[in-house]
Formats: C-alpha cells, sequence, structure tokens
C-alpha cells in the first residue's frame, strides 16, 4: 500500500520501514517499543474490529446460500463435513498456534513492564479481551471477505480489498496502517529480545564478564542492526514465500522451542538449565525437521504439535536424567508460587 501511493518499488519500502523500527528500537530501547506497540496495538484491534462491521452493513448481511455454494462444510465446525482424519488434523492444528503463545519473545517481553506482582492479574484480564477481540474480528474478516471480494487471487489481501472497496481513501488510508503496526510491532519486539538475549546471555558470561554497561549497550545496538540486516534479506528475497508461510513457521519454531520450558518452569521444580536446553533444541528441531522433510503436507499436521510434544519430552527427559535443582532454587520456586 505505501510503495502504491508514493510510487516507490517494494525493495526502497522496505528499506524505509527496516530503518524507522531500527531508529526507534536503537535509540529509545524498551520504552519506545512499549508506547509504540501500545498506540500500534490499539490501531489494529479498531482496524480488525471496524472492517468486518463495515463489510457485513455494506454487503447487507451474511448470505448462507453462497457459502454452501462454494464449499457446503465453510460455516461448520468438521472442515470435511464428517467426524475423519483431515477434521481432527484441522482442528488440532489450529488449536496448536494457542501453544505458540508460550513461546513468543514480543509477547512475553511484555511481562517486563509490569510494575508490581498484583498488576499481573489485570495484564492477563486485558491481554486475553484484546487477543479474543482481535481473533474475533479477524475471522470475521476472512468468513466476510470470501464473498466481499469471491474473486480475489491472493487471499493474504482480503483485508486491504475490503478496507479499499468500503471506505473513502482518508479513512481507508488510516485503516490500513494498521497492518504497518502490525508488522512494526512485532519487528521491533523481536529485536529488542533477541539483543538483549544475546547481550546478557551469551556476550557478557562466555565472551566478556567483566563488560561495562556501555560496552554492553553498544553491542546490543550492534546486534538489533545485524538482525535488522538479515530480516531485510530475507524479506527483498522472492523464494522466502507468503507471508503467511513465513509466520507459521516463525510461530511454530518460538512456540515448541520455548513453549514447553516456560510452562514446565513456571510449574515445574524440578525442571533444571540442562532439561531446559533440551527441550529447547529438541522442540525447535522437530519444527525444522517437520518442514524440511515436507511432513506438514503429508500428514496435514501443523508441525507446532509434533515440536511441542518432543519440547516436553526433551525437557522433561533432561531435567530427570540430570541432578535435581539446589535447595535454593526449590525454595525460590516455592516462594514464587506462594506469592500467586
Amino acid at each position: 500500500v505505501f510503495s502504491t501511493v508514493f510510487n516507490l518499488s517494494y525493495g526502497a519500502t522496505v528499506v524505509i520501514f527496516s530503518v524507522i523500527v531500527v531508529l526507534y528500537t536503537f535509540l529509545g530501547g524498551f520504552l519506545a517499543v512499549c508506547w509504540t506497540d501500545f498506540v500500534q496495538g490499539m490501531l489494529m484491534l479498531a482496524a480488525i474490529l471496524i472492517a468486518p462491521i463495515a463489510a457485513f452493513f455494506a454487503m447487507g448481511g451474511v448470505d448462507a446460500s453462497f457459502y454452501a455454494a462454494v464449499d457446503p462444510n465453510f460455516l461448520r465446525l468438521l472442515p470435511s463435513g464428517t467426524l475423519d482424519y483431515a477434521s481432527v488434523a484441522a482442528i488440532l492444528s489450529g488449536l496448536g498456534w494457542g501453544f505458540g503463545y508460550f513461546g513468543m519473545p514480543h509477547i512475553l517481553v511484555r511481562f517486563m513492564a509490569i510494575k508490581e506482582p498484583s498488576g499481573i492479574r489485570r495484564s492477563r484480564r486485558i491481554a486475553v479481551t484484546w487477543v479474543l477481540l482481535a481473533l474475533a474480528g479477524a475471522v470475521a474478516v476472512g468468513i466476510l471477505g470470501r464473498s466481499f471480494v469471491p474473486d480475489l487471487a491472493n487471499s493474504e489481501y482480503v483485508f486491504i480489498e475490503m478496507v479499499r472497496n468500503v471506505f473513502p481513501p482518508f479513512i481507508a488510508g488510516l485503516l490500513l496502517s494498521a497492518i504497518i503496526a502490525a508488522a512494526m510491532s512485532t519487528a521491533d519486539s523481536q529485536l529488542l529480545v533477541a539483543a538483549s538475549a544475546l547481550t546478557s546471555d551469551v556476550y557478557q558470561p562466555m565472551l566478556r564478564k567483566d563488560a561495562k554497561d556501555k560496552e554492553l549497550l553498544w553491542v546490543s545496538r550492534a546486534v538489533v542492526i545485524a538482525i535488522a540486516i538479515v530480516a531485510f534479506l530475507m524479506a527483498i528475497n522472492p523464494n522466502s514465500g507468503s507471508i503467511m508461510n513465513l509466520v507459521e513457521n516463525a510461530w511454530a519454531g518460538f512456540g515448541a522451542a520455548f513453549g514447553p520450558v516456560i510452562i514446565l518452569s513456571l510449574y515445574w521444580k524440578r525442571l533444571t538449565y540442562q532439561g531446559a536446553i533440551a527441550g529447547i533444541v529438541l522442540g525447535g528441531l522437530t519444527v525444522f525437521l517437520w518442514i524440511v522433510l515436507g511432513l506438514s503436507a503429508a500428514t496435514q499436521i501443523y508441525e507446532i504439535l509434533p515440536g511441542i510434544v518432543m519440547g516436553f519430552a526433551g525437557a522433561v527427559g533432561g531435567s530427570l536424567l540430570g541432578k535435581e535443582p539446589s535447595a535454593e532454587v526449590v525454595a525460590l520456586f516455592e516462594s514464587a508460587m506462594e506469592k500467586k
């Protein structure tokens, strides 16, 4: 959309947005990410709720006969119409997306902004409400878009076409900026988390234990720039695949690698460092092999499901095979559980 309005090439557009995201992440850090994510999140929520409601009234309601003619099972719970393997696989794969939330760095980093433990409960309610509304709007866009723009060649443009056909140019531009907001809010958080992890968990403990804060700051900024360059090269590569495929793969990789470890660290005091490493490696590797070997298409099972299973197996097995956590670690865990 941006490249069309300003008559820019795709590459130039990617460069502009890459520079903008890197700049405010580079200069503002966590505070900048928190404020920009809040504004972008509100914009995304407004757009994803307003667009389907407006399209619904513009069409004069939902024509169930249209969907029945296109696919008699389109509005049914069972995708194939019966409780067979295809339906079960589709339902489980859809539910598997929920597991991804436990391992998303750009989602978990939001908890860093909570000042007091007492604010966790309120934050949880706000987050769950936001997700429910946003996902409901997204589902409505998909369902209504099938009838609103039936001849759309690429389904990834359904929201864009819906907004452009319903609203006047100025309002359409505001709503379409939500797409940019979604990309930017994820990108800046991912950059911040990656830079923090590589600096605090790799560079300082393994390479420079006596590194000063100023040195760590510059290392963190260098990591942000390096990751942004890699992401840029992937974005301009025509063989990278569709946006949906990239999101599916990344969601499964993060969810399977970190999700089981996060859950076990919160509810199982027997989890150890070795078990966490085993869970991360085994979960992430399973997703990678599932994709490379083409098992997603062959089994119709989303790769996050076997990844989650193997992630839990690796974390539990690695912990039980090693030494038990120290008494100090167990006491800290029990103290945290009591404060809940």
